[in-house]
């Protein structure tokens, strides 16, 4: 820590981009996104003042245009007199995992704007019948917030569902919950 020297490995010298390890710490900020600079710099300084390196994610510039994404792992070793002499740790290259996070996350959120914005009233229930979403058509056809129907299931006795001739509609017979016990699609 007294000489801020950086000792790299050619696998971290591969992942940054570079044909040469960086000459001290501060040349390594200047690789690191603008974004996340600060957060890897507090990230440091805490872990030498406290003794304990926190997992960390941020992105790497390339010279090549390129921006990676990395996970850091480390640990502070201290000296004889308890203060921290160095860090020791590395980097993986986590790129392709973070690009399949965000493609999942956009899917999902074209998948919840389509179902939003349909005037079928759509309930989304696990295997074993319980509610976990439903859109705003379900709310205003059912008569129920969304609240009042997560977590519970077609055979929740408090919801007291009559058939349109006002005959009792037993939760069993429920279209969903047979369609969930049967595997065969069902509508009424």
């Amino acid at each position: 820590m007294r000489t801020r020297e950086l000792v790299w490995d050619d696998e971290m010298i591969r992942i940054h981009g570079r044909g040469v390890a960086p000459r001290d710490y501060t040349a390594v900020l200047d690789w690191v996104h603008p974004e996340d600079r600060a957060r890897l710099e507090a990230n440091v300084q805490h872990s030498l003042t406290s003794g304990i390196f926190e997992d960390l994610e941020y992105r790497v510039l390339r010279p090549d245009g390129g921006v990676m994404w990395v996970f850091a792992r480390g640990k502070a070793l201290r000296g004889e007199d308890g203060q921290v002499t160095r860090l020791l740790g590395g980097v993986l290259d986590i790129s392709e995992r973070r690009r399949s996070e965000e493609a999942l996350r956009a899917s999902e959120e074209r998948y919840r704007t389509s179902i939003a914005a349909l005037e079928e009233g759509i309930v989304l229930q696990s295997r074993d019948g319980t509610i976990h979403t439903c859109n705003a058509s379900a709310e205003r056809l059912l008569g129920l917030t969304r609240d009042q129907m997560l977590g519970r299931t077609s055979l929740d006795p408090r919801w007291r569902a009559v058939h349109e001739d006002g005959a009792p509609f037993p939760g069993h017979t429920h279209p969903s919950i047979t369609t969930l016990m049967s595997g065969e699609p069902r509508s009424g």
